[in-house]
């Protein structure tokens, strides 16, 4: 709760989320800020999942994107004040 009422503190909206392991972190992260309020876009380029059971974590980002997050790859971001 700390983290996500100093993001918000500080005017953040939005999160974009990647890292290990799609099927366990990944998917607590996201969908924990999605209960909070926050935008959420999934780096799909920038996840990998543990898979104890094939296919976790192609349920897990079906979970996430049901719940309300965004897919995209990391290669479409735009971020404010750069220009490709």
């Amino acid at each position: 709760q700390r983290l996500a009422d100093l993001l918000a503190a500080h005017g953040v909206q939005q999160l974009c989320v990647g890292g290990l392991a799609t099927d366990y972190c990944v998917r607590a992260t996201v969908l924990e800020a999605l209960k909070r309020g926050f935008g959420v876009i999934l780096l799909v380029d920038a996840v990998a999942g543990v898979d104890v059971h094939p296919g976790d974590t192609e349920r897990a980002i079906g979970e996430m994107e049901a719940a309300g997050a965004r897919l995209l790859s990391s290669t479409a971001l735009t971020l404010p004040g750069h220009h490709s």
